[in-house]
């Protein structure tokens, strides 16, 4: 048996907004924790894995939701300079995170060995992002596309 929505458009509309915020803070403090538990407390995998577990099922699930609505974020549209924004953001982000990881839990007896780690790192993880996101982008541009012409054929058919 089906269930009728007691709500309207405007508390059904409000109930989303709360539901967004509230998942897109446990996605965050997710990412947050892993990283405290690495850097400060040298965690290994089986004490992160739950964590890690939950915060790729959120992060798959919403990308294949995403690819599927044809969207791809708020504020930028699909391309090269968003690509490269974003890659290039994140890379500083996570590199830093992973040079301080690297230089408290190991022990380098030169500075040249860390920074080519370091260096070497964030080349692999720019690459990593850009390739992910140029591929996920042009998957977005194909759905919209799609989509696009799906309602202009529902539109015709209505007239």
């Amino acid at each position: 048996m089906k269930k009728k929505k007691k709500l309207d458009e405007r508390e059904l509309m409000e109930m989303y907004k709360i539901e967004h915020y509230a998942f897109w803070f446990m996605f965050w403090a997710l990412i947050a924790s892993i990283f405290i538990q690495l850097i400060f407390f040298n965690s290994s995998f089986k004490q992160i894995g739950g964590e890690w577990i939950v915060l790729m099922i959120s992060a798959i699930a919403i990308s294949i939701a995403y690819i599927k609505g044809g969207h791809y974020d708020y504020y930028t549209k699909p391309g090269i300079k968003s690509y490269l924004l974003y890659s290039i953001s994140f890379t500083i982000v996570f590199d830093v995170i992973i040079a301080i990881t690297s230089y408290i839990h190991h022990n380098y007896y030169n500075m040249r060995g860390f920074i080519i780690t370091v260096c070497l790192s964030g080349v692999v993880l720019f690459v990593v992002l850009f390739v992910t996101l140029a591929l996920t982008g042009e998957l977005i541009k194909k759905r919209r596309k799609k989509l696009e012409e799906k309602f202009v054929e529902s539109n015709k058919n209505e007239k």
